[in-house]
């Protein structure tokens, strides 16, 4: 990655502001105040983004603009394996822009892209490896102490401001701090006391008459069964068990006793059903259905020989006169024509016809005897209807007088006046007593259903009344157990109120021990760290720093050695030296050594490595080690260089070198 250039719309002192950079050494010489702090942190702050911890953040925030219209953010330009991207940022709006651009086209995931760029590095891990300041440190001891620390801590939190041995001590005494809070009988005692809730509460279901109507679920009982409850959730299901047991005795009573008064209203209404159907029927004469079925019968016998026999009357009397009439015509004929040819009788001409010599008067002899024999039928027929008639007139009368069914004629009629102007043969027609006798016998069939259902609901109403009964049993029979139950109540409660003041103990324990358990855990991981950081990461860390020591020291010191305890020795001629018996100068040129091996080391799998930025770093170098470092940097670093400086020496001292440079005046 090479930072090619960098524009600030808006950070700290920096205002439509622009600087661009070479490919390999930058120096940015400025004096003091002058922002060079400034253009580091905007360089970090377009990498990696505003802090997201809410301390650094408020640090972060100081480098926004005091005119509160103008912006802040800014756009930085780089190139990263043969192109060129731009990253775009607004930090008021925490809105992020990386573009690619030789197509102009914005990236979909710039988060993701960066994290490529960047080799995965944390702002922490930028922090303390290709940022390079001067070492910070009061005395020469706690220098020591610092690289003690960068050593044991940087290959695993990225920070170098840990120290294992002030963790170790802080562990310590929070674990001595929890153990003075635990306390230790709580699970006894309030165990104790929950056995004995649950033995009261097993007394109580055991006495209880409603054992086998017990309202807990499956589920509850398994788990009472195999685990111990809290006693208020206990205390909760027994008194909850026992206003459940009263309410499902209420409730019953009352809902039977609804009941029992739908029915006997019900049955109210079907006896008077029952009534006026019966009032129905009597009225019209009948007691039976079989008397019914009966007199129907005989009305339809009677009523079918009536229509067999049925003319009309008129015409039934002329014509029986009409064949006796017209028979003696006949028999006159005969006798007249007989005596004109067997007698000498003087007779007319007209008694004379003759069939092929045969007399007429035989045939009307023939002719008068079949109208009489045929006037006689007739006559006799002609009585006979008239008997049927009046017989069928007098029947229906009769029962006219006996039945209702004027009435009905009425209802199936228009009016009462048209049926009573009529005779009792006009209107009582087959068709009128068929509906009449099909409607009577349905009166009787509704009649026999209604008596059918008196008698069902009476046996309900005997059954719902022994329910009603055994449900006020049984309320009696709970309320007497409720009775029992209160003071077996008073003592679960009072066992329960002290179960309540332990049982916050539990909560407090069962934290404390997660407390303890992390505190252990951590420690075993601490004391576990620092002995892979010296047999594994150490190692080579000692290698690549002891390169780089050795050629800005001009093999003066060729080599460090670190031991179990992580005290940090550098080589001489003569002997290991002590790093606290070393010069600041030497101390500097260790943290210089340090931080360049640190940034090779986690950047070696990288194609392209990150530039190096240095903050006043060479402050305490004389000129020859000075010389040294920035030799040894151009040949060795592969990668950009940005130098912020308040000294001149730096871009002389390249000069010298015939090192090429790129110098910015701020």
């Amino acid at each position: 990655m090479i930072i090619t250039s960098l524009e600030i719309f808006g950070f700290g002192k920096f205002h439509q502001f622009s600087l661009h950079f070479s490919d390999k050494y930058n120096v940015i010489y400025g004096e003091n105040e002058a922002g060079k702090s400034t253009l580091h942190s905007f360089i970090r702050a377009m990498l990696f983004g505003v802090p997201s911890t809410s301390s650094r953040k408020e640090q972060f925030f100081r480098y926004r603009p005091f005119q509160k219209e103008l912006p802040f953010g800014g756009k930085l330009s780089f190139t990263f394996q043969g192109a060129e991207y731009s990253i775009t940022r607004d930090f008021l709006r925490n809105s992020l822009l990386v573009q690619e651009n030789r197509s102009q086209k914005n990236m979909s995931n710039p988060e993701a892209f960066l994290e490529t760029v960047l080799s995965s590095f944390s702002s922490e891990s930028f922090d303390n490896t290709v940022f390079i300041r001067q070492l910070k440190s009061g005395t020469d001891r706690e220098m020591v102490k610092e690289l003690q620390r960068i050593f044991s801590n940087i290959e695993n939190s990225g920070d170098m401001h840990i120290d294992m041995d002030a963790a170790m001590e802080y562990l310590n005494r929070v674990e001595d701090k929890i153990k003075q809070q635990f306390y230790s009988h709580a699970e006894k005692e309030y165990s104790s006391l929950l056995g004995e809730v649950k033995n009261q509460q097993r007394a109580i279901r055991a006495g209880s008459i409603f054992e086998e109507d017990s309202i807990l679920t499956e589920e509850e009982k398994e788990k009472e069964d195999t685990a111990v409850h809290s006693p208020d959730t206990e205390t909760e299901t027994v008194v909850f068990s026992s206003a459940i047991k009263t309410e499902e005795t209420d409730k019953p009573a009352d809902f039977k006793e609804n009941q029992i008064q739908n029915k006997i209203t019900e049955l109210l209404e079907v006896q008077q059903t029952v009534q006026n159907l019966e009032n129905a029927v009597q009225r019209d004469g009948f007691h039976t259905e079989e008397e019914l079925n009966e007199e129907e019968k005989e009305v339809k016998k009677i009523l079918a020989e009536s229509d067999e026999n049925g003319t009309d009357k008129r015409q039934n009397a002329v014509f029986p006169v009409f064949l006796g009439v017209l028979s003696l015509l006949f028999f006159l004929y005969a006798i007249f024509s007989a005596l004109y040819f067997y007698t000498e009788l003087p007779m007319p001409e007209i008694f004379s016809l003759r069939i092929n010599s045969i007399p007429l008067f035989y045939p009307a002899t023939c002719a008068g005897a079949f109208f009489a024999a045929y006037a006689c039928t007739t006559s006799l027929e002609y009585k006979h209807r008239k008997n049927t008639e009046k017989k069928r007139s007098t029947f229906l009368q009769n029962l006219s007088s006996k039945r209702n069914l004027g009435q009905f004629c009425s209802f199936l009629n228009s009016s009462k006046e048209e049926v009573d102007n009529t005779t009792t043969n006009d209107f009582i027609t087959a068709d009128v007593l068929e509906k009449y006798y099909t409607e009577m016998r349905n009166k009787f069939i509704l009649l026999n259903e209604n008596k059918n259902k008196i008698e069902a609901l009476h046996k309900e109403i005997a059954d719902l009344k022994a329910e009603e009964t055994a449900v006020l049993e049984r309320k009696r029979a709970v309320l007497q157990e409720e009775e029992m139950l209160e003071n077996q109540l008073r003592q679960i409660s009072h066992l329960q109120n002290r179960a309540e003041q332990i049982r916050p103990s539990l909560s407090v324990n069962e934290a404390l021990r997660e407390q303890l358990d992390a505190v252990s855990e951590a420690r075993s991981r601490i004391e576990s760290l620092s002995k892979e950081i010296f047999h594994s990461f150490a190692y080579y860390l000692n290698q690549e720093t002891a390169k780089v020591l050795s050629n800005i020291t001009n093999t003066r010191y060729d080599s460090l050695f670190i031991d179990q305890n992580l005290r940090i020795f550098v080589n001489t001629e003569e002997k290991y030296l002590p790093l606290e018996q070393a010069s600041t100068g030497t101390i500097d040129q260790l943290y210089l050594s340090l931080r360049l091996a640190m940034a090779k080391l986690l950047q070696e799998k990288q194609k392209e490595y990150l530039p190096l930025l240095f903050d006043d770093s060479f402050a305490m170098y004389d000129e020859t080690r000075l010389g040294a470092a920035l030799s040894f940097l151009a040949t060795e670093y592969p990668s950009q260089i940005l130098l912020f400086t308040c000294h001149k020496r730096e871009g002389s001292v390249l000069e010298s070198k015939e090192i090429p440079f790129h110098k910015i005046t701020l």
